[in-house]
């Protein structure tokens, strides 16, 4: 219940000391319980500024930041500026030492055999250069050669994180490029909706005016429903003035 209390708290905190009085300053706001995230319009002064004046309110909410126009590290994530865009990497506190699970210990087989593929997938997928991500693999393969994990079962474990991203990336191309996206939410009238849809698409394929995108049927997915979470926590600060305005 810990968490649901500190993000209910949280939500009161944000809107009235941080969304509201500095919306205009705030481009994005994101928050994980305690780790938070902001994109900052302005100097790095103003932003150090703002961070002073959230610590004197009384609250027992108090901000330690990492200011920067260059790098900032959020989660296990470093996000950079390098040549006007945004990119990231997989971060690492320096304090961090090499706790992986070690092979030798009495966990189940498979456990200790799926640990290295999750973990090369994870530096796959929190990485945009394709050079730091060799460097990343090959620290993280050292990791796990040190905790007793044998090559061979670090080679398939690689190869197979390898090949889920080739195949991610296939997937999003062909669906991005070929293939409409019909979002909706589920409910007891979902099922006719599609096959109203996929029963009558090929009206629109024998239209030699509409686009080539139309060939294919749309995919049907479904809408996440709100949870608990979205209820008790919106931190989007333009949904946020617009409400209080």
């Amino acid at each position: 219940m810990a968490p649901m209390y500190a993000n209910a708290y949280m939500h009161i905190f944000e809107r009235e000391h941080v969304l509201h009085p500095y919306r205009e300053r705030i481009v994005q706001y994101v928050r994980f319980i305690n780790d938070i995230l902001i994109l900052w319009k302005g100097s790095i002064a103003e932003a150090e500024q703002f961070v002073k004046n959230v610590n004197c309110l009384p609250s027992p909410v108090k901000i330690t930041a990492n200011i920067s126009d260059t790098m900032v590290q959020y989660l296990d994530l470093e996000i950079l500026i390098k040549d006007k865009k945004i990119e990231y990497q997989l971060y690492s506190k320096p304090t961090d030492r090499n706790t992986i699970l070690h092979f030798e210990s009495a966990h189940p087989e498979h456990s200790k055999k799926s640990l290295p593929y999750t973990q090369f997938l994870r530096v796959f997928r929190n990485n945009s250069s394709a050079e730091r991500v060799e460097n990343q693999v090959d620290s993280m393969y050292n990791k796990f050669l040190m905790r007793g994990y044998n090559r061979h079962i670090l080679d398939a474990a690689l190869d197979k994180a390898r090949m889920e991203m080739v195949n991610t990336v296939n997937v999003q191309q062909q669906t991005r490029t070929t293939r409409l996206t019909f979002p909706m939410k589920f409910n007891s009238a979902s099922s006719k909706l599609v096959q109203a849809v996929k029963g009558n698409w090929n009206i629109l394929t024998g239209d030699p005016t509409l686009p080539t995108i139309f060939s294919q049927s749309p995919m049907i997915c479904y809408k996440r429903e709100k949870n608990l979470r979205d209820l008790l926590v919106r931190t989007d600060p333009e949904q946020l003035s617009a409400e209080s305005e």
